[in-house]
């Protein structure tokens, strides 16, 4: 699997390591809305995308769209929203269907997810099947390069909902704490999707927009300062920072949105 599935741990990126692109790892989508989860991310109606008519586009945004409703559906599914779940999960059928994996999403898991609703840990089980699956397509097709599309559309959204729910309550530490360490991912995205840039021509376009996010955020004060600490230090971005990052999300999920 290109996602570290085992640990309930985040891989830092080490700047210091050895490159080696064989070896890209990061958490799975399940894996980071489980982390919000425990957070304390409470669900709030309106901050997931539109579900929208997504019938024209090609592999590239239909993976996006499925990243992104991925992430809505976990968001919807772990804070209880049985009938706003059912439409996400619906819609990452639909949007899996097109780019040939609609057995990731098998109406088999949606009862199941439906009647387990109340059991956390049921629901995590099932999500972490939905991850396998679509590891097993992409890997058994030589197609990875369509899951680091979707991750990138999940992990845009998941943050955007963490800093909405922050916005609300800027003093939920553990929050920040937990944002901060999402965006750190993105130095390790931008390696998987340069690595892959080769397989679809509009991966060139991802990289730009995290890039963007990534430009924004090492140069806000805080990050620059904690860049200077001892590794391993717990670190959040103080709230002045993160109400910044939040503009850039912002602008980028729109993006994303609109491909």
């Amino acid at each position: 699997s290109v996602f570290n599935a085992q640990k309930d741990t985040l891989v830092n990126e080490n700047p210091k390591a050895e490159e080696d692109e064989s070896d890209i790892t990061l958490p799975s989508p399940a894996q980071i809305a489980v982390m919000f989860n425990r957070a304390n991310l409470k669900y709030t109606y309106g901050l997931t995308a539109q579900i929208a008519n997504d019938k024209t586009g090609g592999t590239f945004e239909f993976a996006l769209r499925l990243g992104i409703y991925s992430a809505d559906l976990f968001y919807c599914l772990l804070n209880k929203q049985s009938e706003e779940a059912k439409k996400y999960y619906l819609k990452c059928y639909s949007m899996s269907e097109k780019i040939g994996m609609q057995s990731s999403f098998s109406e088999d898991i949606l009862n199941r997810l439906m009647k387990n609703i109340d059991k956390k840990d049921s629901v995590i089980q099932l999500l972490s099947l939905i991850q396998s699956n679509i590891d097993t397509y992409t890997q058994s097709e030589n197609k990875e390069y369509i899951t680091y599309i979707a991750f990138t559309g999940g992990w845009i959204e998941s943050i955007y909902i963490a800093t909405k729910v922050f916005e609300q309550n800027t003093n939920n530490k553990e929050l920040s704490y937990l944002i901060t360490e999402q965006l750190l991912i993105g130095n390790t995205l931008l390696k998987a999707l340069k690595k892959y840039e080769k397989n679809e021509p509009n991966i060139s376009k991802l990289i730009s927009d995290v890039q963007k996010v990534m430009n924004c955020f090492n140069q806000l004060q805080s990050i620059q300062q904690y860049q200077n600490q001892e590794e391993d230090t717990q670190f959040a971005l103080d709230k002045n920072d993160l109400l910044k990052i939040i503009k850039e999300i912002e602008t980028i999920r729109q993006l994303f949105i609109q491909y």
